[in-house]
């Protein structure tokens, strides 16, 4: 691999967009003529490496701090959007968004807690407290250094190498975070994992258990993003990774063959959907555990709570004998991710019914409001909601197909 200035420099304009290209050197610039540098760092510089289009900008500030980000934030035309207790911030610049972290050193005071920060530092240091050599490379962005690499763990040789390896032997004691995103890279680059690193995930792996479920579930819903999310689980749970954290998560060929065809929808949370394929087959006190352990908030619990009752409803029903209404006033109390869920693991005409209710028969909507119903004489309380869906419920079925039936169909009930 070529690493001058030059090619580094072809490289990010090949794999960066022109808009964050330009960008960066316009941080560049104004970082150096305030007395400061400005990185490149992380994931970002290793994709490009990779020759890649790294999905998200990670840089490195040394020498400055928040005063510096706000008025850097004002001099390309951005806004911080977010800023914590760890000196980060993400600054959006139109469709564009940055994260910037001032450099620092890192304790932790034990295995599995939170580091604290102990003082701000030199890019050395800073790239000292990542993860694994192949994160723990820098690019500077000032004019004067523009292109330059610093790569103190020889990443870029690891990345030659095509392996995962930690920068030191207690990086995994410290952080035992690490072990799941190590085997995260490895699948998701397809690179080994060094002898070395293997033999200290092992050592330490029972560490897993001493970080919060908070931060589990966060590592968790990364893995469960990547497009290679099946081998990653199926990996951990050889390593047995999920019986040590306590989540008993069955990994069995069909939940592995649903999260290798799963495909990404805006219009609902993939997340909730994931998780529910996840735990789709364990009973109720596994999965009240995996809530517990995970500290999942409501809409997890009741998408969970949802996903079990659907499933229990359609052993007892057979779902492609009802009528539409009937499918309707079924489903309609439940998360749509629950019912998402549960056409996953049903049979074809099962799964066209609860898509039939997604993508139809939720958004039908009354032939007839109230204010209407009320001007045919209906007295106001409770039997206008009656009505309304007593209109519903036929136009589903396909015995109302206009406002004059709909009409017709409200004399007669306040005739009757």
């Amino acid at each position: 691999m070529n690493n001058s200035k030059l090619d580094i420099s072809k490289r990010l304009k090949k794999y960066l967009s022109p808009q964050v290209f330009d960008l960066l050197v316009k941080c560049g610039i104004f970082i150096e003529e305030n007395s400061a540098n400005l990185f490149l760092v992380g994931g970002s510089l290793r994709d490009i490496l990779l020759n890649k289009s790294p999905k998200d900008i990670d840089l490195t500030l040394v020498n400055g701090n928040s005063e510096l980000v706000e008025k850097l934030a004002a001099y390309i035309g951005g806004q911080i959007i977010f800023k914590s207790q760890f000196f980060t911030y993400k600054i959006q610049v139109k469709n564009s968004v940055i994260d910037i972290t001032e450099a620092r050193k890192e304790i932790y005071s034990s295995p599995g807690s939170l580091p604290e920060i102990t003082s701000k530092c030199s890019i050395d240091d800073d790239l000292y407290r990542r993860d694994f050599t192949v994160n723990s490379m820098a690019l500077s962005l000032i004019p004067s250094k523009f292109g330059s690499v610093t790569d103190p763990f020889n990443g870029i040789n690891d990345i030659n190498k095509k392996q995962i390896r930690i920068i030191h032997d207690n990086s995994f004691s410290d952080d035992p975070t690490r072990i799941l995103r190590a085997i995260r890279y490895s699948i998701r680059l397809n690179f080994k994992i060094d002898y070395k690193t293997l033999s200290k995930l092992n050592e330490f792996k029972n560490n897993i258990n001493l970080i919060t479920g908070f931060r589990v579930k966060n590592e968790l819903i990364k893995i469960i993003r990547e497009d290679s999310r099946s081998k990653i689980l199926l990996s951990l749970h050889n390593l047995k990774i999920f019986d040590i954290i306590g989540l008993k998560i069955n990994i069995n060929n069909q939940i592995n063959k649903i999260l290798d065809t799963f495909q990404f929808k805006k219009e609902y949370t993939d997340d909730l959907i994931l998780i529910g394929i996840l735990t789709y087959n364990l009973d109720i006190e596994n999965i009240i555990n995996i809530t517990e352990k995970l500290y999942l908030d409501s809409t997890y619990i009741k998408t969970l709570r949802d996903t079990q009752e659907i499933k229990l409803f359609l052993q007892n029903i057979k779902l492609d004998n009802l009528n539409n209404s009937s499918i309707y006033k079924s489903l309609n109390p439940y998360k749509d991710e629950a019912i998402i869920i549960n056409s996953y693991f049903s049979n074809t005409k099962v799964s066209n019914k609860l898509n039939l209710y997604l993508n139809k028969l939720k958004y039908s909507i009354p032939p007839l409001n109230g204010s209407e119903i009320l001007s045919l004489g209906a007295k106001e309380g409770p039997r206008i909601k009656e009505i309304i869906n007593e209109l519903l419920y036929d136009k589903l079925d396909g015995k109302i197909k206009n406002k004059n039936q709909a009409i017709i169909k409200v004399k007669q009930i306040l005739n009757s």
